[in-house]
């Protein structure tokens, strides 16, 4: 019978960025944009300035300043420092009471430190996509999996540089798979010297989804 064909040649993808249009309003409202914290910095102390370093840490996303800027509380347990808190002891702090947030702020170092995949390693990346694919279809999982965020922390675990498509891209590269799977049937099938045996089964499931099955059985050279 037809085997699923794998033809990494159509399978390729864009080097692109990870889009963050889609961020949470509720954490923009909590912190300020790094550009304008560093801007101010001058209005916190001007003795001891916070560092651009220091804002830019990843940890930052669990923190923000009071409204008068003289002290930084945790988001997560509204524990407050000072603003000339070092960022060394606020780590400490996440790494005894807020474990699983320190995990994916070091996972999140993690990623930035290492270089993606790139055009000098295009066939890895297009076998990683095409296996992505398979198991997409032949595992009925939804196009939006690759926007997951406990599966792109799987794969990161894996393979830190191997950044999944996008659920476009994955739209597309699918669709294309489908009709070249269907042209192949049809030269298959016209090509096909002895006759067919054609079975139907309709039913509904307890999610009141409704399927159809269609199963083929014919004698071929072998």
């Amino acid at each position: 019978m037809a085997q699923y064909e794998e033809d990494p040649i159509y399978f390729s993808t864009e080097i692109h960025s990870s889009d963050n249009s889609n961020t949470n309003d509720d954490s923009k409202t909590s912190f300020l944009n790094t550009n304008e914290i560093i801007t101010k910095t001058s209005m916190i102390d001007n003795k001891r300035p916070v560092k651009k370093s220091q804002i830019c840490h990843p940890i930052w996303q669990y923190l923000s300043w009071n409204e008068d800027r003289t002290s930084i509380t945790c988001n997560l347990c509204q524990q407050r420092y000072s603003h000339t808190m070092g960022i060394s002891t606020i780590k400490g702090h996440f790494t005894i009471y807020h474990k699983d947030e320190w995990m994916r702020i070091k996972q999140q170092q993690t990623i930035k430190s290492i270089e993606p995949y790139g055009k000098k390693d295009i066939d890895k990346i297009l076998h990683f996509n095409s296996l992505l694919f398979r198991w997409i279809i032949c595992d009925q999982q939804s196009f939006s999996i690759v926007e997951n965020e406990d599966f792109i922390a799987f794969i990161t675990i894996l393979d830190p540089r191997y950044k999944l498509p996008s659920r476009q891209i994955v739209s597309t590269k699918i669709q294309w798979i489908y009709e070249r799977q269907c042209e192949l049937l049809k030269i298959y099938f016209n090509n096909l010297g002895s006759k067919a045996a054609l079975t139907t089964d309709v039913w509904t499931a307890y999610t009141n989804q409704a399927y159809m099955s269609v199963t083929l059985h014919w004698i071929d050279e072998q």
